[in-house]
């Protein structure tokens, strides 16, 4: 599941607002990834201590990219962030 939103901010019309979060929301669709990029950081955990697994994802923020270096630091896992297509990108978690 993914979440987009949009907030105001002064002399921004509502419109505008709107449109950029379904903007947001019809770019994560195309890219057919399965797991959007706030929620990719958050999986890496549970993956980790499950001893593998993988995901389709948007581009990996920064903070995907330092989770999986912290737990690689810490935990007997292996983590792959590669690009798959132009819009995404799969992370495989090895024990």
């Amino acid at each position: 599941m993914e979440v987009f939103t949009g907030f105001g901010a002064p002399r921004v019309r509502a419109e505008a607002v709107a449109e950029e979060a379904c903007a947001a929301a019809e770019t994560f669709h195309a890219s057919g990834a399965a797991v959007g990029e706030q929620l990719a950081d958050q999986l890496l955990l549970p993956l980790a201590l499950a001893r593998g697994g993988s995901l389709v994802t948007s581009a990996p923020s920064e903070h995907t990219r330092t989770n999986a270096t912290i737990l690689q630091a810490f935990l007997p896992v292996q983590i792959a962030l590669t690009p798959e297509t132009a819009e995404t990108w799969r992370i495989q978690l090895q024990s």
